[in-house]
């Protein structure tokens, strides 16, 4: 009986394995997932593997070929599988569903659902602009599109949107292909090699002439969005979480903001100057939201038309609310 060959997977010892002999396979085992296995074949082709009972069945499930997986994807594809059969998944036929009828707007709504709802608090972005500039391609497997198809995308959305917006969608395009693979779809992803474009970071900062442009301006605004503004420049916080905030998560006294969930998934603490302790006790707190309004979210959501009317008149066009930040 052949001894069981066990052995650290790092990239050199798994490069140094040598072909099996003719008409055989040579089979290794992870140090670090024991229930990771390598086969190699007497051509040299090297794939990673998993075997494992499922109701009495031994399942045999091939997670990719070494190197074009590597080490690492491997080992976490292989925590995946093994929890897909512990709960009485069997993957493989999870595969063959998948692989069947899966077309890219399948895909989209599979990933809005099972992924973007319920990891990203940009989902609504995802939802409203995916389909918006993948639509036509709503119809097609996911193999039939290819990459002189999104590369072609890419140049047109380059020049008509700018490359700012190219790189989004693609990196859009890219999470959803990453998340089919991941689900048991076995193509390539077709972004794969599309060379973004290179982004220069934004560095526009507000200069003392236009703080009192700013000042003059906001005194001529509705309340509530001067005050908004206002909390924007005091507090430094994002503009997603001015519009979320509670009464409950002010304290007055020890002068603090807690934010319970901000955009990174944890809770974030923001000290408040006496400035915007000032501006929050000329707000109405008869609702449980500082800024409250009809939207089914019960607050403001949007102050586009108002930011658009207010860079009018201030005479700046090219700020943006996030510039109030730095």
């Amino acid at each position: 009986m052949k001894k069981k060959q066990i052995i650290n997977f790092t990239q050199d010892n798994l490069n140094k394995i040598p072909p099996a002999p003719k008409g055989q396979r040579n089979t290794y085992y992870d140090t670090i997932r024991p229930e990771l296995i390598l086969r190699v074949t007497d051509t040299g082709h090297k794939s990673f593997v998993i075997i494992k009972r499922l109701r009495h069945k031994t399942l045999r499930i091939t997670l990719g070929s070494y190197p074009s997986m590597s080490i690492y994807q491997a080992r976490q594809t292989a925590l995946d599988k093994l929890h897909q059969v512990s709960v009485g998944i069997n993957p493989n036929i999870k595969k063959k569903q998948f692989n069947q009828e899966m077309t890219l707007g399948q895909l989209f709504n599979k990933y809005i659902s099972e992924y973007s709802k319920i990891t990203k608090k940009t989902w609504k972005a995802d939802e409203r602009e995916i389909p918006k500039y993948f639509k036509k391609w709503f119809p097609r497997y996911l193999s039939e599109i290819t990459e002189d198809d999104v590369r072609t995308f890419f140049i047109e959305t380059t020049n008509k949107n700018g490359k700012y917006m190219a790189n989004r969608l693609i990196s859009r395009l890219s999470s959803m292909y990453n998340k089919a693979i991941k689900w048991g779809w076995t193509g390539n992803n077709p972004t794969k090699n599309i060379q973004k474009n290179k982004e220069k970071p934004r560095e526009r900062f507000i200069h003392q002439d236009e703080i009192n442009k700013i000042k003059e301006t906001l005194e001529k605004m509705p309340f509530i969005f001067s005050a908004f503004v206002k909390l924007a420049i005091f507090t430094g916080a994002r503009t997603c979480n001015i519009y979320q905030m509670r009464w409950d998560q002010i304290d007055f006294d020890s002068k603090i903001w807690y934010i319970p969930d901000s955009k990174n998934g944890h809770p974030l603490v923001i000290p408040l100057i006496d400035q915007a302790i000032s501006v929050l006790k000329t707000i109405d707190a008869s609702s449980e939201w500082v800024f409250p309004s009809k939207s089914k979210q019960g607050h403001l959501t949007c102050l586009k038309k108002s930011w658009k009317t207010f860079i009018t008149e201030a005479n700046l066009p090219d700020l943006r609310m996030h510039d109030l930040r730095r």
